[in-house]
């Protein structure tokens, strides 16, 4: 065998072995599948010149294709394999730089194959006969010399969007999370609130990669991917009643109606004060919807469900009265329940210390949220009951007494009739 003959056997194994492995990356798969497709057309070309006639001329142009697809094959080498060792994240991260090389290595081939004398090559049509040897080796090469790769649009938007964070685009928790939902499926990650685990191994994946490349913006890109991530798992742990939910760990509360997931929005993660519903059926908190798709708009994205995906066709929000009314209701009886637990706790003879200060300030977090728990509280009988704390001085400390005396100023700074008391507010000032 020949140096041409050997060379080209070589060149034919490699683009075999290149095309099956282009069809198992797992990212950008159309695209890697388009070049696979484009490296079985070099490998048909080099079988047809190899099983050619053995003249002079067939032999020179069997060894100038060789060596001209050399550096493009080998390119194509090098990207198959750095797309199938590469987190998952980080190439959606270069997901630009990758189409880009895509083209260039494509279009290399491209131009080694318009180079090759028509004379030279007798491509079979599909049926095993000879096809028009002018059209068929000259379109394949003009196809590929023109080849585009294309960037999905969710992915180059998502890029731009992080790329935007110098800006302030993700210090809203609602956006933030919307865009951690988009990157998990844009990753194989179908439901982030489900597979939190999966995300975190490939933010694992990135920071190696990030490490290896030393790339200034890779960093700062996984900082604020982590940063956003560490908030969601934070939130995602813990969701959030109202501004009060802090006074939420008393032993006594154990007692109150468990927080359903349902009342609970995806994007913030807090209570829902006014859930809507979008055409594909997901609910959320309507100021945070409201902002994702403002969001999506600023980034020139389509609307999307942050949670499915799915395209919105109208971002006119729907009110879920019935859930609303469901999660009035709900507050209503554990508002009630903790105005009833703090009166026990205030009353109690063996109270300790920290029980009356907390039901004190569990008081006064309700009160603050709306007028109609100072009602509660006050039909409830628990005025005097705070008065006796406060009198009371010696027995309780200071500490209880300033926050009675606090609690008893909230409770009736717009209520006449509970301003004339048996006491001298002066007295403790």
């Amino acid at each position: 065998m020949g140096e041409p003959a050997a060379a080209t056997k070589a060149l034919i194994e490699k683009v075999t072995e290149l095309s099956r492995a282009a069809g198992k990356v797992v990212v950008e798969q159309e695209n890697f599948q388009l070049l696979g497709d484009f490296l079985d057309i070099v490998k048909r070309v080099a079988v047809e010149l190899q099983n050619g006639e053995e003249d002079q001329t067939s032999v020179l142009v069997l060894k100038e294709l060789v060596e001209s697809l050399i550096r493009p094959v080998e390119s194509a080498q090098k990207l198959i394999s750095f797309c199938t060792n590469k987190s998952r994240i980080y190439l959606l991260l270069h997901c630009r730089q990758v189409a880009k090389q895509l083209e260039d290595v494509t279009q290399s081939m491209g131009r080694s194959l318009s180079q090759i004398p028509v004379s030279s090559v007798v491509m079979g049509d599909d049926n095993g006969g000879d096809g028009n040897r002018k059209g068929s080796i000259g379109s394949l090469a003009q196809d590929m010399e023109h080849s585009l790769y294309p960037v999905k649009d969710n992915e180059a938007r998502l890029c731009q969007t992080l790329e935007r964070e110098n800006e302030g685009i993700l210090s809203d928790t609602a956006v933030q999370t919307g865009i951690l939902m988009d990157i998990a499926r844009t990753v194989g990650i179908e439901d982030l609130s489900q597979d939190p685990t999966a995300f975190k191994s490939e933010l694992e994946l990135l920071r190696r990669d990030v490490e290896e490349s030393q790339d200034a913006e890779d960093l700062r890109m996984m900082n604020v991917i982590g940063k956003m991530f560490e908030i969601w798992l934070q939130s995602n742990a813990q969701p959030s009643l109202s501004d009060d939910a802090h006074t939420h760990v008393h032993p006594s509360h154990k007692r109150l109606e468990p927080l359903y997931d349902t009342f609970i929005c995806p994007l913030t993660k807090q209570l829902m004060q006014d859930p809507v519903t979008l055409e594909s059926g997901q609910t959320y908190e309507r100021s945070a919807i409201k902002r994702w798709f403002q969001e999506c708009l600023d980034s020139g994205r389509p609307t999307v469900c942050p949670i499915t995906g799915e395209q919105v066709h109208t971002t006119s929000l729907k009110p879920s009265l019935a859930l609303r009314n469901t999660i009035d209701e709900w507050t209503g009886r554990n508002e009630q329940a903790r105005v009833d637990i703090a009166g026990q706790l205030i009353n109690a003879a063996d109270s300790s210390k920290e029980d009356v200060l907390f039901a004190l300030n569990d008081l006064q977090a309700l009160c603050r949220k709306n007028k109609f728990n100072k009602y509660r509280i006050r039909s409830t009988g628990l005025i005097p009951l705070i008065e006796n704390r406060l009198k009371n001085g010696a027995e309780n400390g200071v500490e209880v007494r300033c926050t009675a005396l606090a609690t008893l100023r909230l409770l009736v700074e717009d209520d006449d009739d509970n301003k004339v008391m048996d006491f001298p507010f002066s007295d403790f000032l």
